[in-house]
């Protein structure tokens, strides 16, 4: 019990580490208001640990703006729906600069990571850097941390998905197969008569925006206290419907019954 709770209070004090900060301030290039927003803390306890750590400060003569590489994309309604589907799950966006933003995912299994990696990159979203093992272990045990290039057409989704500097899910958000199937990927699972849950710990007031839309498609479901929950009698429609994205992660195969697990494997 005393490991335990030791370890959490570890993973609250990260903003205090040289080696968090150096690696997040220069190698990340985040901004000292990114590094606060992404570690819980006020920007001014950010400016005074790297004071105390001696961390050097950029060019105050350049321009934020500046001393981040801006890039441009033509996202795809494709790719919005990829993305989206991926923020209604683990996936973050944060600003990098004043005018951008990046794409960020942490996750356990590093084959997914991978192979959203190589999905981001067709719509024209690229990859910084490698996939990082992160600091310190999550509830989940180790986990790791894909981070994308900054655009600032991702500035445009973060100011949809955070309005008031916290992710909430849009009132006119639209469901699709893609992004269904990415939010079912990141929190959904499978339990043995074959119906699913996708988990979510958003008040049931924007669950109900899902909710709705799935009655709409004839998807039979319900709010509980920790998510959607497909019923069984609607399993089958759930997963067709979605995999009509032609999405298929052979690593998160086992999240799907057996005769629709064979198509994720491309068997």
């Amino acid at each position: 019990m005393f490991k335990i709770t030791e370890k959490k209070n570890r993973n609250k004090r990260l903003y205090r580490s040289e080696e968090v900060l150096k690696n997040l301030y220069w190698n990340e290039e985040m901004t000292l208001r990114d590094i606060a927003e992404k570690l819980g803390v006020n920007n001014s306890t950010i400016l005074y640990q790297m004071k105390k750590h001696g961390i050097e400060r950029r060019n105050k003569s350049i321009n934020v703006n500046e001393s981040v590489q801006t890039n441009h994309l033509n996202l795809s309604d494709r790719g919005i729906e990829f993305v989206e589907g991926n923020l209604l799950g683990d996936g973050s966006l944060f600003r990098h600069g004043n005018i951008s933003s990046r794409y960020a995912h942490s996750e356990k299994n590093k084959e997914f990571l991978k192979w959203l990696s190589h999905k981001l990159k067709g719509f024209g979203i690229e990859q910084t850097g490698r996939l990082r093992k992160n600091d310190s272990e999550s509830a989940y045990g180790t986990t790791y941390q894909y981070w994308s290039k900054s655009y600032v057409d991702l500035s445009e989704l973060r100011e949809r998905w955070y309005p008031l500097g916290k992710k909430s899910i849009p009132q006119n958000l639209e469901i699709s197969p893609t992004r269904l199937f990415n939010w079912y990927l990141g929190d959904g699972t499978l339990f043995s008569n074959n119906s699913c849950r996708i988990a979510s710990a958003r008040p049931a007031s924007k669950l109900e925006i899902v909710k709705n839309q799935f009655l709409d498609i004839g998807i039979t479901c319900s709010i509980g206290c920790n998510g959607i929950y497909v019923w069984v009698g609607s399993s089958e429609d759930f997963f067709e419907y979605i995999l009509q994205s032609d999405l298929n992660p052979p690593c998160y195969s086992y999240k799907f019954p057996d005769c629709f697990a064979e198509i994720i494997r491309g068997s």
